[in-house]
């Protein structure tokens, strides 16, 4: 699976970061320990949205991204 915009891996990095990496934010020479809101999150790749948007004109978003969720979710508990 690839995510063509980087927004989900982005996303997914910010929310299960472990604080473990140190990152110089502003110019000075401060390292920050960032964690996330949730480091012992899993994450489950489901491209439900790209899908969902390339094949229908906006209408019954809500339903068919809830759909591709769902069928994700049971083919990993499967």
């Amino acid at each position: 699976m690839y995510d063509f915009g980087g927004h989900g891996t982005g996303t997914a990095g910010s929310i299960t970061s472990s604080g473990k990496q140190s990152y110089g934010i502003y110019t000075n020479s401060t390292k920050y320990h960032i964690l996330g809101v949730a480091p012992g999150a899993k994450i489950v790749p489901i491209k439900a949205l790209w899908w969902v948007m390339r094949s229908m004109d906006g209408s019954g978003l809500l339903d068919l991204t809830r759909k591709k969720i769902n069928g994700s979710i049971l083919e990993i508990l499967e």
